[in-house]
């Protein structure tokens, strides 16, 4: 498994601290201590946007991911 930090900004600009869990088949998101889902990769899309800013598009709901670490992000989805 692996887990990137960054910020998650929903499309409406509210920000919060989060972790992305990636495994072989499926991604998990975290927002501070809650658990917002895990999709399968058929459900998730994403985009970089911007140096540091990825759009997720999981199942359907669309946030922004702001990765603290851009580089090892890109290269890993």
């Amino acid at each position: 498994m692996t887990n990137f930090k960054g910020t998650l900004e929903t499309l409406d600009g509210v920000r919060s601290a989060a972790l992305l869990e990636i495994d072989e088949s499926a991604l998990t998101l975290f927002a501070g201590d809650e658990r917002l889902g895990i999709w399968d990769f058929d459900q998730v899309d994403v985009a970089r946007t911007a140096s540091e800013r990825f759009t997720l598009d999981l199942g359907g709901e669309r946030l922004i991911f702001i990765a603290s670490d851009p580089i090892d992000f890109a290269y890993t989805v």
